[in-house]
Order: C-alpha cells, then structure tokens, then sequence
C-alpha cells in the first residue's frame, strides 16, 4: 500500500509537470499511511522512499548544479519530514489511547460481570436468610393457636368414655 501510494504519487508529480509540479505533497500519503498503519522505523522508511522519489526530479538540477533546485529538495523534504514527525506523534498516541480505551472496557465488562455474580450470590444469599428468619415467625404464630386446639381437644378425650366414637375422633 505505501509502495502503490509512493509510484502513485511520483506518477502523479511527472504527469503534472516534474520538479514544477503543485503535487509533491501527494509524497505525504505513503508516509501517512505509514504512520496510520506501522511502527516507527517503519515510517522512517516510508519518509525515506517518498523523498528518494521527491529526489529522482531534482537529479538534472544536482548534477547541473543549480542551488536553487538543492535549496526546494531539502525544503520539500524537510516539509515531507516534519510532517512525518508531527504525524507519527499523533499517530502513535492515538494508537496508545486506544489500547488504555480497549483494556479499560476489558477491565469494565470484568467488573460488571463480577458485580452481576456477586449481585445473584446476594440475592441468593438474602432470600436464604429470610427463609431462615421468616419460617421461625410463621410456626411460631401456627403454634400458638394450634396449641389451644391440641390442650381443648386432650381436655375433651378424658372426659369422653372410652371405645366411643368421639374418643377415637378425638384421637385421631
């Protein structure tokens, strides 16, 4: 991809009039697709090849001596350099920035779905402990009058004659 945005552009800079040309900052694509997608001393790289391709208008002008062609080149250069450099550093920050971001919702959903255990642990846990205080309460209040009952119908089986049908009622 940098290799095609490099020729691309370099056939863009010839067609549109050489070292003349208005497109020579079509030499940043590579390098911002370096910086976007690599590693430092990648995009080192990728500004070295975009500059050697900047280089190869200016040859005639070097080897004829003209200044003023050396003088654009390491402009253009230095432009296509510091451009790299400011790029990369946001870039790369950006880069960092998204990873904090992606191991913090990591950290988050972990979290939360601890929190969603713990959560039905808890509630587990509650509704055990109201069984367990709640069921005392109820017989306690089932034993009350059950026990009036029980003593009344102990009162009735020794006054009732024994063998009798109402004896044995009672019993049961």
């Amino acid at each position: 991809s940098i290799g095609a945005n490099a020729a691309l552009s370099a056939a863009a800079v010839a067609l549109s009039g050489g070292a003349a040309s208005s497109f020579w900052p079509l030499f940043l694509l590579p390098v911002f697709t370096a910086c976007l997608h690599l590693e430092a001393r990648h995009v080192t790289g990728a500004w070295a090849a975009a500059t050697a391709f900047l280089a190869y208008f200016y040859l005639d002008g070097f080897w004829e001596g003209r200044r003023w062609d050396l003088c654009e080149f390491l402009i253009k250069a230095g432009v296509l350099a510091f451009a790299a450099a400011v790029a990369a550093r946001l870039s790369f920050k950006e880069r960092a920035l998204r990873v904090a971001e992606s191991q913090a919702r990591a950290r988050v959903e972990t979290l939360a779905r601890s929190l969603e255990r713990r959560t039905a642990a808890d509630l587990l846990e509650l509704r055990r402990q109201s069984l367990n205080t709640l069921v005392p309460g109820i017989v306690h209040a089932l034993q009350n009058p059950l026990a009036v009952v029980l003593g009344s119908v102990e009162l009735l089986i020794r006054e009732a004659p024994e063998g009798s049908t109402s004896s044995r009622d009672l019993e049961r």
